[in-house]
């Protein structure tokens, strides 16, 4: 019986699904139940399973043949299996046997392999050491010919040679160092190694005198150093020389100063001589002919710790900050002896390890410039302070009108003095001091002319001046400073050998962004509403009596006046006071910017005065404020009136009468 039509009537849902992976009754509902009825998928799901039961009964009906005829093709396997296990064990029992046999031979042919590959390397390491004797006894030969004292070009030639032979017997021995017979070949060797370090030692210290005047001698102890330097590097004692250097060349010069004069001015002069006339330094320069030069550091790991511990021993008070004019030329006097060192550096990569090395960090953290910078801080400060409690007080001299601005002054000049101030490690630090005395000066200016009532014309005024003169002056000052100290230490060795490109531009917007922080323009705005202020208040006395004119005029017969009230002239007077004061002290710039500011609140205040009719417009018109030739107030009539010589001043006289 087949059911496979029941398969072909089921339209709820696939078969399939049941076969995959991932299949889930709970999603396999969620998902019918809003496409067919329950009671569908219940009818439809009860059909499919009679229809794989059907399935699988007609399966086993299919292969019940074969599946009973299975057991009665196993009978008699046992016995067969039995039957092949006694073969199998003895084959398997051979192969062990033989596996053994084959593992014995192969531990043996090994163990052969070995020996001679010992014999072998014994034959090398004998070869090697009949070479490294060779040489050693070549070696021994020229120095037992070469004399203690090197005179001779053919005694140095000699010493040489036995340089090299010791050099070869060196690798010859360190290619053997597992061999016991090596032992005795180094107490060899180390016993003529020592013999060339006595004499080159004996040599080194000769022809490194820099007392040398001629030219010639220069030379010739130049070549013959070089010589020495090799046979130290051939030998892997480039420090040994270099402690001889220190120990028994330039120690002996430093000592004799320091008794003698005891300074760190002679300590440093004697060791700059040194520098620039030692033959020892001259030729660690010339690496590019001598690749192996560069092994040399004679000043990183030699002469600079050597200075340093003078120093800390003999005169620690340098680092000190209590006294600081002292600190200050103790650290200028070291500085010019680090761009000594810097420039004797024969290559970058020398400079390099000199700037990350311990000791030089060492001796940079002992300058405790913060402390410093404290002090001369604290010292400026107070000098600009004794100043900023008399704002108004002149100055001591003719370069400006408040004795204020000259002491600022002078103070930033002092801050930027390099003989007795200025730190260039400080630099960002000085150009912040700077800031906060500018702002300090103008802020004193600004609360001065804003709390104080009784302030003069001539005082603003020369506050104006000031204000604008040290506006340019300080500007340009700053300017100048900061350029030339890029300038500068582009050109000296702090920096000769650091990749630095053209930021001149760059620099010139950081300065302007600097500078543009200041309140100048602040402050001159305060001074000059501040005059506005005062000359307005001086002429409102004269500007309430305006409306006394109508009273005076109306309903008589008095003659038009011909000539200014006196009010006019209680007016004007304050603002050609003013003018006389700006032009005198050739602040043209001022009047420009405060006469317009003036007539403007003038104009505001007769306009506010209650003498003004609606029907009659003439009064008193102010219609242009000039300069430079003074304040030119053209009036129509100075009681309100149009002068009577005008045809206008004719009708209007007709009509009043």
């Amino acid at each position: 019986m087949s059911f496979s039509y029941l398969n072909a009537n089921l339209t709820s849902f696939d078969s399939s699904e049941f076969c995959s992976g991932s299949f889930s009754v709970d999603e396999f509902i969620q998902g019918k139940r809003y496409s067919v009825p329950l009671d569908v998928l219940r009818d439809d799901l009860g059909a499919h399973i009679k229809s794989l039961r059907c399935s699988l009964i007609e399966l086993i009906n299919k292969d019940y043949g074969q599946f009973v005829s299975l057991s009665s093709n196993l009978v008699g396997l046992d016995g067969k299996i039995q039957d092949m296990t006694g073969p199998l064990t003895r084959a398997h029992n051979e192969l062990e046997i033989l596996h053994e046999t084959l593992r014995k031979i192969l531990e043996r042919f090994h163990k052969e392999l070995e020996g001679r590959r010992t014999i072998c390397a014994t034959k090398f390491q004998l070869r090697i050491l009949r070479r490294a004797h060779i040489c050693l006894v070549s070696s021994e030969k020229y120095l037992e010919v070469c004399p203690t004292k090197v005179l001779k070009n053919t005694d140095f030639i000699l010493l040489k040679l036995a340089c090299d032979k010791i050099t070869d017997t060196r690798q010859l021995i360190q290619t053997c160092s597992q061999s016991p017979l090596t032992e005795q070949l180094q107490k060899r060797w180390d016993s003529c190694c020592g013999i060339v370090l006595q004499n080159l030692e004996t040599l080194l210290r000769v022809y490194s005198d820099s007392s040398v005047e001629s030219e010639d001698d220069r030379s010739h102890n130049q070549a013959v150093v070089t010589s020495l330097l090799s046979m130290y590097s051939q030998l892997n004692y480039e420090i040994q020389a270099e402690n001889i250097i220190i120990n028994h060349i330039l120690k002996s010069k430093c000592d004799k100063v320091l008794l003698e004069i005891g300074n760190v001015d002679a300590l440093f002069t004697e060791i700059e001589g040194f520098l620039q006339h030692s033959p020892i330094i001259h030729a660690s320069h010339d690496f590019i002919r001598f690749p192996w030069m560069k092994e040399y550091d004679f000043i990183s790991r030699g002469i600079f710790p050597f200075v340093l511990t003078i120093l800390m021993n003999q005169f620690p008070h340098i680092w000190s900050p209590s006294t600081p004019d002292a600190f200050h030329s103790n650290w200028v006097r070291c500085a010019r002896f680090i761009d000594v060192l810097e420039n004797t550096f024969p290559s970058l990569d020398h400079l390099r390890k000199f700037r990350s090395s311990v000791t030089f960090k060492d001796f940079m953290s002992k300058w405790q410039f913060n402390v410093y910078f404290q002090l001369r801080f604290h010292a400026l400060a107070m000098e600009l302070e004794s100043a900023v409690d008399c704002v108004h007080s002149p100055s001591a001299t003719s370069d400006f009108k408040l004795d204020m601005t000259r002491i600022l002054v002078k103070v930033i000049n002092q801050c930027w003095d390099k003989e007795k101030i200025f730190i260039w490690e400080l630099s960002g630090r000085f150009l912040k001091a700077n800031a906060l005395f500018i702002s300090r000066y103008l802020k004193e200016i600004q609360r001065e002319v804003s709390s104080n009532t009784h302030v003069t014309i001539k005082q603003l005024i020369s506050s104006y001046a000031d204000v604008k003169l040290s506006e340019s002056l300080l500007r340009q000052f700053i300017v100048d400073k900061i350029n030339s100290l890029v300038l500068s230490h582009i050109t000296t060795s702090r920096v000769s050998f650091l990749a630095i490109g053209n930021s001149s531009e760059s620099d010139s917007n950081e300065d302007e962004k600097f500078l543009s922080q200041f309140c100048w323009n602040e402050t001159k705005e305060t001074l000059e509403s501040k005059l506005v202020e005062v000359v307005v208040s001086a002429s409102l006395p004269s500007i309430s009596s305006v409306t006394e004119v109508p009273r005076l005029f109306r309903r008589t017969n008095r003659e038009v006046p011909c000539k200014p009230s006196e009010y006019v002239n209680g007016i004007l007077q304050p603002i050609q006071t003013l003018y006389q004061s700006v032009r005198g002290g050739n602040q043209e710039e001022l009047w420009k910017s405060i006469g317009p500011k003036i007539g403007q609140e003038l104009l505001t205040r007769l306009v506010s005065s209650s003498f003004l009719y609606s029907r009659n417009s003439s009064f008193l018109k102010i219609y242009q404020i000039q300069s430079p030739n003074g304040p030119s107030f053209n009036f129509r009539a100075a009681d309100g009136r149009k002068s009577e010589t005008s045809e206008e001043g004719q009708r209007e006289k007709r009509k009043r009468q």
